[in-house]
């Protein structure tokens, strides 16, 4: 009996194995466990040059070192030229190139003639005289002072007539003219870019006369300006009328009355 129930415990079940350990799943991001560990598969897998030297040289300390010290250089070296080209970039250097070529000019040659046979040296003084008669009229004719001195020692009429034999004034009406004259009176003497005035004042004006003062000409205008324009034209034709063809001395300087500056490459220029 005891035999059988020891055949039987015998003949029962295994107990079973204990599980065997399974290897660990590769994770997405894995992380080194040890410096070491990381620097070995760095040297390993980089292209730098010499860097697998310092794992496979582990046994020999000697060239370790030697291969250490040199991928230690070179990485100073590679470095320092990068900073060297960075801080030549942001320095922003400049370099200028200026050649200044000076090549001697020919001062030119320049003639100037001056056409004209008047000189205003020659009638500067009749001129200053009409303008001064040409305000005084004005004064005496509208009040108007330009130059604010003629009411202190204001000039009569008389020495007007004796300076000038055809001053300005109001005229009495003449009597009518022919047809003829009236026309050209009228074709001459009505301006329409000057405003008219009343009709009193066609009595402003000039006469002309021959030297005989036998025949006289009425010369009236609608307007005070017409008639000062119209009057100091007349005066000033009569005075340049009255100067004769008179050619400049050649050692007269009359380059100034019509030359005010002449420079021609930093120079003056001379009258050679």
């Amino acid at each position: 009996m005891k035999g059988e129930q020891r055949e039987e415990q015998g003949l029962g079940p295994e107990p079973a194995a204990p599980p065997q350990p399974t290897e660990e799943e590769e994770a997405l991001i894995e992380f080194y466990r040890s410096y070491r560990d990381l620097f070995q598969f760095f040297c390993t897998t980089t292209t730098i040059h010499g860097a697998i030297r310092l794992v496979c040289s582990q046994h020999n300390r000697m060239k370790t070192a030697f291969w250490a010290v040199l991928w230690l250089c070179a990485f100073g070296m590679m470095y320092w030229q990068f900073g060297q080209l960075f801080g030549e970039y942001f320095s922003y250097p400049v370099s200028l190139n200026i050649n200044l070529n000076c090549d001697k000019l020919v001062f030119p040659a320049v003639t100037i003639c001056n056409l004209n046979p008047y000189r205003y040296t020659q009638i500067k003084e009749e001129l200053e005289e009409l303008d001064r008669i040409t305000e005084q009229t004005l004064y005496d004719l509208y009040k108007y002072n330009s130059s604010n001195t003629l009411g202190a020692h204001p000039r009569g009429r008389r020495d007007l007539w004796e300076t000038w034999p055809h001053p300005l004034q109001r005229l009495a009406v003449p009597a009518p003219p022919s047809r003829a004259r009236a026309a050209r009176s009228t074709a001459s003497i009505v301006r329409d870019n000057n405003p008219q005035v009343n009709w009193k004042d066609w009595k402003i004006g000039f006469q002309l006369c021959n030297q005989n003062k036998s025949d006289c000409f009425y010369q009236t205008y609608s307007s005070g300006v017409d008639a000062v324009r119209e009057w100091y034209r007349f005066h000033y034709i009569n005075i340049v009328s009255c100067l004769g063809d008179t050619s400049p001395s050649p050692g007269e300087d009359m380059l100034d009355n019509f030359i005010f500056a002449c420079r021609f490459n930093q120079a003056p220029c001379n009258q050679a």
